[in-house]
């Protein structure tokens, strides 16, 4: 089986709640703290940074402007792991095809 076949079948089994899940909304942070009952205070101390500085890190992350290496940080605060993913808008076969790649396609 192809790279491409592959990677579409790991993401239409792995990934089947992707559909329903709002990845632009920008308030991961506020909805996991508040999913865990965490409060600003809690969170802040547990990063080692001041209350207005979680919702500066909250509004960083609604405008598209926080790092991955923050996030990681909030993330494990949370006692959550950061998943960062490109999700495709349509398999990865289709979108190949469509830039006129020929299959089969090999790594390296």
């Amino acid at each position: 089986m192809g790279l491409m076949k592959r990677l579409d079948q790991e993401f239409e089994s792995d990934c089947v709640a992707l559909d329903v899940l709002d990845f632009h909304s920008g308030e991961w942070i506020k909805t996991v703290r508040a999913a865990t009952g965490t409060t600003l205070v809690e969170l802040a101390r547990k990063l080692g940074i001041s209350q207005p500085a979680v919702t500066k890190l909250e509004a960083a992350e609604n405008e598209g402007k926080i790092t991955i290496a923050k996030l990681e940080q909030v993330a494990a605060a949370l006692d959550c792991t950061l998943v960062y993913g490109l999700v495709p808008t349509e398999s990865f076969e289709a979108i190949a095809r469509s830039r006129g790649v020929e299959f089969p396609i090999r790594r390296g």
